[in-house]
């Protein structure tokens, strides 16, 4: 077992059964890709910021509601940016880390 860290996520691998070809979990996300879902994300953020300005005038919702809800889209907007830059990255580091290990005095050599 051997734990890798980024500045996003940490990826732990069973060595002795790692799959080389790295499937692409975050991608199989209920049949949605991670970039479809920020594309959704996105737009619902253009949404609240066109909608709520009515609603906070008409005594619908307050000021502070309309806020809190636009930062909480705008929150899980980034943290699919986030896992997209980072599923980019982790397979080339479980590479890397494999790589490594299967040099002469390595974990695997």
């Amino acid at each position: 077992m051997f734990r890798l860290r980024s500045s996003a996520i940490t990826v732990y691998c069973d060595l002795g059964e790692v799959d080389h070809r790295m499937p692409d979990l975050l991608h199989a996300t209920i049949g949605v890709s991670l970039e479809e879902q920020l594309e959704e994300a996105k737009r619902e953020v253009k949404m609240r910021r066109s909608v709520y300005p009515r609603r906070v005038s008409i005594s619908a919702m307050s000021q502070a509601d309309a806020d809190r809800r636009i930062a909480r889209m705008e929150a899980i907007a980034k943290t699919l940016e986030t896992l997209i830059s980072a599923g980019a990255a982790v397979p080339e580091l479980v590479r890397r880390e494999i790589e490594r290990q299967q040099r002469p005095g390595g974990v695997l050599s």
